[in-house]
């Protein structure tokens, strides 16, 4: 499995747990660093995690453009590719739906409500507690099945052709990580109806 990290400080937390007690290897790209991301032969599949800057910050982050063209890449080949917060709005993005602002930011611990009859819906609760670090959000893709939603977000997340997965929240968030989101981003947690303190 092959993942690309898009900031020092937001890597695979419990996926990397989940890929070693299961046998994956588990091969990371940090494309702030400059390195070169895996391609789909590569690798067997694709996770692309969170980071703090946005889908249209080509300008800032020039190999953002680079990576929408290798998601693709990684699409129309088959393969399949998880995106969490950022990764599925990238992903999103490229499958031609909008990304942009939500209505507010959601920041802490927030319940997400799954759909049921997906296929998030059998595996976990109707409703859990995720962690979220967002102030933008997605369309659904055209063909993308909706996988849940919350009080401050509607589209948390998708699964398109049954192989490509977006979440909004980071399900894959640990403490170590959790705090280390919030050393480098606490100052983007302004006072806001779903933005928890930092505590």
């Amino acid at each position: 499995i092959g993942y690309v990290q898009h900031a020092s400080h937001v890597g695979p937390a419990a996926i990397a747990d989940w890929a070693e007690t299961r046998g994956f290897t588990l091969s990371g790209c940090h494309l702030y660093r400059g390195e070169r991301p895996p391609e789909p032969g590569a690798a067997d599949a694709l996770v692309v995690l969170g980071g703090p800057m946005g889908v249209h910050d080509e300008a800032a982050h020039p190999w953002l453009l680079a990576e929408k063209a290798l998601l693709r890449r990684w699409i129309d080949a088959g393969k399949p590719v998880l995106g969490t917060c950022l990764g599925a709005q990238l992903i999103a993005q490229v499958l031609g739906a909008e990304v942009g602002p939500n209505r507010q930011p959601e920041i802490g611990w927030w319940p997400i409500r799954l759909q049921p009859g997906t296929p998030l819906a059998a595996l976990l609760p109707v409703e859990l507690e995720a962690f979220h670090w967002h102030r933008d959000t997605f369309g659904l893709p055209p063909g993308a099945l909706p996988l849940a939603t919350s009080a401050a977000c509607a589209n948390q997340g998708f699964v398109w052709g049954g192989r490509v997965l977006g979440l909004q929240p980071h399900l894959e968030m640990d403490m170590p990580t959790a705090r280390a989101i919030i050393a480098h981003g606490g100052h983007t947690a302004s006072a806001a109806p779903y933005v928890q303190s930092a505590a």
